[in-house]
């Protein structure tokens, strides 16, 4: 049968046939596609929803909020309860120094000492023992945010600072640097490279932090400290070496120590491998 219209349109029914098969092929291939994605969506919820009824599943729903509530009040009570440890070893004793010295000139063997011992305001005392011939004699002094109202000795002094103090100390004796408050900036939060930096300006300050021991040995041979942190990151300076171990210097004792060069390569790496050193650009005149 023909058609007037597509005759008068000059159209080939053949065409309309093929595009409506076209048509259908399309609308098949998407009809497949959503139930695809349906039956996946069907099972997804059915494994949800398996051995849940909607009551059950809603008590689910608020036993988990009630987990992460009770969660949110567990952490509120730790922060509480950390700020409250933290007050109470604010009051403890954190720092201990001891210096050993000979408080006469005729005694020898160091027999005397000072000992310190002060909480995290730097408040506690500290008790001198000076050694004669004749006895003993003790002493107790008071400490208030780290002064005392009576006059402490120079060892006594000593005795409160900390390690790394001691070390930066040492480390500026080295350079013949004596009049600089190093306790003063590491109280105030002063890093130590930041103390190095302001009390030797001249100098080009080497933060060697990650290099081992060997590596760090070469600015040792060139005659400098390196400020280091050991096994149990107790402050110490590598004062030289030899072919088979690493001198150190112990702020605790005030004396130097060696130890092997494999055995060094083990503590510092237990502590970090942290290393501060020096170069020294150019030396300050003479007056």
């Amino acid at each position: 049968m023909e058609s007037r219209i597509l005759n008068a349109l000059g159209i080939d029914p053949a065409f309309i046939f093929i595009f409506m098969l076209a048509l259908f092929i399309i609308l098949f291939i998407l009809y497949v596609n959503v139930t695809v994605k349906y039956n996946r969506l069907k099972n997804s919820y059915q494994t949800f929803m398996r051995g849940k009824d909607g009551k059950s599943l809603e008590e689910s729903m608020m036993e988990k909020f009630q987990e992460a509530e009770t969660i949110i009040k567990v952490t509120r009570q730790n922060r509480t309860d950390i700020r409250d440890m933290k007050k109470i070893l604010d009051q403890n004793f954190q720092k201990v120094g001891i210096v050993k010295y000979d408080a006469f000139n005729e005694m020898g063997g160091k027999l005397s000492f000072a000992v310190a011992m002060l909480d995290g305001k730097n408040n506690g005392w500290i008790m001198n023992a000076m050694h004669s011939r004749e006895g003993c004699y003790t002493y107790v002094k008071e400490i208030v945010k780290g002064e005392s109202y009576v006059m402490l000795s120079q060892e006594e002094v000593d005795s409160t600072m900390d390690m790394t103090t001691r070390c930066l100390l040492g480390l500026l004796k080295a350079e013949n640097i004596s009049l600089f408050d190093v306790g003063g900036l590491m109280n105030a939060g002063e890093a130590p490279g930041r103390i190095l930096q302001e009390a030797m300006p001249y100098a080009q300050i080497l933060d060697l932090t990650g290099c081992t021991l060997s590596q760090v040995l070469y600015y040792v041979g060139q005659g400098n400290l390196v400020f280091a942190l050991g096994e149990n990151r107790e402050p110490l300076l590598v004062a030289g070496y030899d072919e088979h171990n690493v001198i150190l210097y112990d702020p605790i004792t005030n004396t130097t120590y060696r130890k092997g060069l494999t055995d060094g390569e083990e503590a510092f790496s237990a502590g970090g491998n942290v290393f501060i050193t020096y170069l020294k650009d150019e030396y300050p005149s003479a007056p």
